[in-house]
């Protein structure tokens, strides 16, 4: 009769699922034992087996988000996003966030999931197949979402460079909100690579790592709300919330945004201060000014920018907050001849991506940037408004903790301009 034998089931990286035995006709070292004892060395076909994958590993390193990172992003999905919240229930969110960073005890450095798209997809079918919420199930969730974040890096991630929290969160600032949802009818492996491709947009990658830390949030959400709704739980409204990553240490010369102190002490709704800045440069790199975290800030913030040629412009994307209690009617651009104006209509508590283009030859030099307010906005355009946020250190190279953030809602009327 065979002791101690029991089934282990698990997720393998390559996307199946791997039964083992454990304590099944194990070899026993020792005196006594009856096992033949192992050879050593290896004979030659184990050792070429070990060294091709030795080969294989260091090769082409597959590459993840840091244990902690994954931690922190699966906290900040469930918190800009009721909706994803609402999929899965309190007793087991625990076990989601440790599957999602301890997703494989055997590959802990994710050496062996070259595809991370194809696994979330391979382990949404696994557990679709079997819906009962069990501690097992919360892990594979867990698991799930550390595949999603995978298939969206960084560029420091992407080259394989250490201490990735430290550069990532250096002297600027990042707001996560719940963008709109993506199409949940498709496949889960193409949205992750549509949505991989939109996150890679500046020319200079490290541009762009505001960019994809808020799509990979977001993109945790997304996959959440693929899970079927738990019974008798109401469907819960998404968005509203904002999540500040903020730089704490002020060295006392970077500055972040376009307005980081221009409208305060404004004493006209009908102009703004100017502003030089420079548009083909990410926002860490203006200098002179001391440090005003755009949640701390009652003013209007252009918090992250990436740039990228088009043809014979620059085409500058950028995240713009208006902590006011008014309208954040006008960005207007301005160098030498050239003068754009563009309509922002951003109410209070609000966010909106824009796009400005700039003329490449204009775009070399400096640029004026002046924001205008007004009592209201006459447009909607597309934006999010935030009730409330939560404001989290992303300083010393630590992922975020958001676990630890207090939610505070926004105060009914900020100091105005």
């Amino acid at each position: 009769m065979m002791k101690g034998r029991s089934r282990v089931l698990t997720w393998s990286g390559s996307g199946s699922l791997v039964v083992s035995l454990e304590g099944a006709n194990m070899p026993r070292s020792g005196v006594g034992s009856r096992s033949r004892r192992r050879r050593w060395p290896p004979t030659r076909s184990a050792a070429a087996g070990a060294l091709a994958f030795a080969f294989l590993v260091t090769a082409n390193p597959a590459v993840s988000w840091p244990p902690e990172m994954h931690e922190s992003l699966v906290e900040a999905a469930v918190l800009i996003s009721p909706a994803a919240r609402a999929r899965v229930p309190d007793e087991y969110l625990g076990s989601v966030i440790r599957g999602a960073k301890e997703a494989d005890g055997l590959d802990g450095r994710c050496l062996l999931h070259r595809d991370p798209a194809t696994d979330a997809q391979k382990m949404l079918d696994f557990l679709r197949r079997d819906t009962k919420w069990t501690n097992n199930h919360a892990l594979g969730v867990g698991r799930l979402l550390h595949f999603a974040a995978d298939s969206i890096l960084t560029d420091a991630l992407e080259r394989g460079a250490q201490e990735v929290q430290a550069s990532l969160f250096s002297t600027h600032d990042f707001v996560v909100f719940r963008e709109a949802a993506g199409d949940l009818t498709r496949p889960l492996a193409t949205s992750l690579r549509e949505a991989a491709r939109e996150a890679r947009f500046a020319d200079d990658p490290t541009g762009d790592d505001a960019l994809r830390y808020r799509r990979v949030v977001n993109v945790l959400a997304d996959t959440l709300l693929r899970l079927p709704p738990l019974p008798g739980v109401s469907p819960a409204e998404d968005g509203g919330v904002g999540l500040f990553v903020v730089d704490t240490l002020d060295t006392g010369i970077t500055g972040v945004s376009v307005a980081r102190e221009s409208m305060t002490g404004i004493g006209s709704r009908d102009e703004g201060a100017a502003e030089i800045w420079d548009i083909t440069q990410p926002t860490r790199s203006f200098k002179g000014r001391r440090r005003v975290s755009a949640i701390d800030n009652h003013g209007i913030d252009v918090i992250d920018r990436a740039c990228r040629r088009d043809g014979e412009d620059v085409l500058s994307r950028m995240t713009v907050f208006n902590n006011t209690a008014l309208c954040a009617s006008q960005l207007i651009l301005s160098a030498d001849a050239w003068k754009v104006e563009v309509t922002l209509d951003i109410p209070p508590h609000a966010i909106r991506l824009l796009d400005v283009r700039v003329p490449a030859p204009v775009a070399q030099g400096r640029i004026k940037a002046q924001f205008r307010v007004s009592d209201l906005c006459r447009t909607k355009p597309a934006v999010f408004p935030l009730k409330s946020y939560v404001r989290v250190s992303g300083t010393n190279g630590a992922a975020p903790r958001v676990r630890d953030g207090v939610l505070r809602p926004f105060p009914p009327a900020a100091r105005k301009p």
